[in-house]
C-alpha cells in the first residue's frame, strides 16, 4: 500500500473533513520530502528532532500563525496518528505570532440590502446564513431532513469541531425554504429516474441504513445544478454548492452597492451575533447559537469584546 493510500485511510477512519485530509496531506508530503525519507522507518528516525526542526524553519520562512498551526497538528496526526509514534517533549518550538485583524462587520442595514439583492439559492443560502449566525459550511451542508417547519428550528449536524447545535429559523424565510423543498423534491425525483440520487452519509451510516443514500430526506437543501463524482467513494451525485460560489455571489453584490468594505459571507455571522447582543440575548445563549466552546471566541464576535472608539472623542483638527 503506498504511504500516501494509508494516510489517507487513517484519515477517513478518523472521520476528519476532506479539506482538513487534503490540507494534511500537503503538510506530511512536504514534510518527507524536507526529510528525504524513502521508508515509514526513515520518517520515524529522529522523529522529534525533526518535527521540531520543520516547524521552526516554517516560522522562519515568515509564514503566518495559522499556516505553521496547521503544519504542527498536521504532522502530529501523521506520527501519532498513522505511523502510530508518540512524540517527545515539544515545548520551545519556535512559533509565528498570530497578527489580530479585525473583521470587517457590516451594519445590519447593509447585510440585509446585500443578501436580498442575491437571487435563487445563492441568496437564500446568505439569507438563512445572516438569519442564524451560521459558519458558511453549516448553511451549506444543510440536509432536508434538519429543516423543522413546526418548531421553526435547523439542526445543525457535525459543525466544527464535531458538534452539532439547534439554530433558530426565521419565520420570514420560511416560505422560501419551502419552496426549495419542493423544488429539492423534484430533482431529486428527476435525479432517481436518471439512476442517480446518491448523496454522502456521515460515517458508517450508508452501511448501517442500506438505501438512505438515496433517500431525500438526507439530500443537500442547496444543492448544485451539477451532478459530480465523490472524491472519496467515486459515487455520481448531486452535491451541494461550493463556498466559492457564495464568496463570489457576496463580491458581486459589493460591487453592486459600490461597497469598497471587504465584506464576506463569515462576516454575516458577525453582524447577527452582534444584532443579539444589541437585542440583549445573553451571552451565553449567543455562544451556544454560534456553536463556540469558549465563550471568549464568542465575546471576540460581540461589540462589548472590541475597543470602540470612545464617543465625542475630541480630535485635533
Amino acid at each position: 500500500m503506498r504511504f500516501e493510500e494509508k494516510f489517507k485511510r487513517q484519515c477517513r477512519a478518523d472521520r476528519l473533513a476532506l479539506t482538513s485530509e487534503r490540507s494534511y496531506w500537503q503538510v506530511a508530503r512536504k514534510f518527507i520530502l524536507w526529510m528525504g525519507a524513502k521508508s515509514e522507518d526513515e520518517l520515524r528516525r529522529d522523529a522529534t528532532e525533526n518535527f521540531r526542526e520543520f516547524i521552526s524553519e516554517e516560522a522562519n520562512r515568515n509564514v503566518s500563525a495559522s499556516t505553521q498551526g496547521q503544519a504542527f497538528h498536521a504532522l502530529r496526526y501523521l506520527f501519532e496518528r498513522v505511523l502510530d509514534l508518540r512524540l517527545g517533549e515539544l515545548k520551545g518550538i519556535t512559533r509565528a505570532r498570530r497578527q489580530e485583524i479585525m473583521v470587517d462587520v457590516p451594519p445590519l442595514d447593509v447585510a440585509l440590502n446585500l443578501v436580498n439583492s442575491i437571487s435563487g439559492r445563492n441568496g437564500l443560502a446568505l439569507r438563512v446564513q445572516l438569519a442564524s449566525a451560521l459558519r458558511v459550511s453549516d448553511v451549506l451542508r444543510i440536509r432536508v431532513k434538519d429543516l423543522d417547519f413546526k418548531r421553526k428550528q435547523i439542526a445543525i449536524q457535525q459543525s466544527k469541531g464535531g458538534k452539532s447545535r439547534l439554530v433558530p429559523m426565521s419565520e420570514k424565510l420560511l416560505l422560501e425554504l419551502e419552496q426549495l423543498v419542493t423544488d429539492r423534491t423534484r430533482v431529486h425525483e428527476n435525479d432517481l429516474r436518471a439512476g442517480l440520487g446518491w448523496v454522502e452519509l456521515p460515517g458508517r451510516l450508508a452501511n448501517k441504513y442500506p438505501g438512505q443514500d438515496h433517500s431525500l430526506a438526507w439530500q443537500w437543501v442547496f444543492y448544485s445544478d451539477r451532478i459530480s463524482t465523490d472524491p472519496i467513494s467515486g459515487n455520481i451525485g448531486r452535491l451541494h454548492i461550493q463556498p466559492p460560489v457564495l464568496q463570489r455571489a457576496m463580491a458581486d453584490a459589493r460591487k453592486k452597492f459600490k461597497i469598497t468594505a471587504h465584506y464576506t459571507p463569515h462576516c454575516l455571522r458577525h453582524a447577527t451575533a452582534q444584532f443579539w447582543e444589541k437585542s440583549l440575548v445573553p451571552h451565553s445563549d449567543i455562544q451556544r447559537l454560534l456553536g463556540h466552546s469558549d465563550l471568549k471566541t464568542t465575546q471576540r464576535y460581540l461589540l462589548s469584546g472590541r475597543a470602540g472608539v470612545p464617543k465625542n472623542l475630541p480630535t485635533p483638527i
